[in-house]
């Protein structure tokens, strides 16, 4: 997984949107909307749509729409959103289309695959 994924997108459990826009702060210069945060980082713009719930189990989505961040692949995003949120986060094990897929589960107990429907 050397080349960076086109877009990120991660899984936060239990998270309200402030938590998500000040981990966001510490990376970007930040403007938010109504769903969509515009996120600035150097010359970069990138939208971020953040959606409370969308996932079974109390999962927020939260999907970079380009990848002009930081973070190389959504398990790098993953790891830096479960470092400062200390929330249970998931992400793609891999890129869409590659033969990793598949998801893992980030908590206090480690990095663990996990069937997730």
């Amino acid at each position: 997984m050397s080349d960076s994924f086109p877009d990120i997108e991660i899984y936060i459990k239990d998270v309200t949107e402030n938590i998500i826009l000040d981990w966001l702060q510490n990376h970007f210069d930040v403007v938010p909307g109504e769903r969509t945060v515009t996120l600035t980082r150097g010359s970069e713009t990138t939208e971020c749509l953040i959606v409370l719930n969308a996932a079974k189990g109390g999962y927020t989505s939260v999907w970079f729409k380009s990848n002009h961040t930081s973070w190389k692949t959504d398990l790098d995003c993953a790891r830096d959103a479960h470092k400062f949120m200390e929330k249970e986060i998931r992400c793609s094990s891999g890129s869409w289309g590659s033969e990793e897929g598949g998801w893992l589960k980030i908590n206090k107990q480690g990095e663990t695959k996990v069937a997730w429907e």
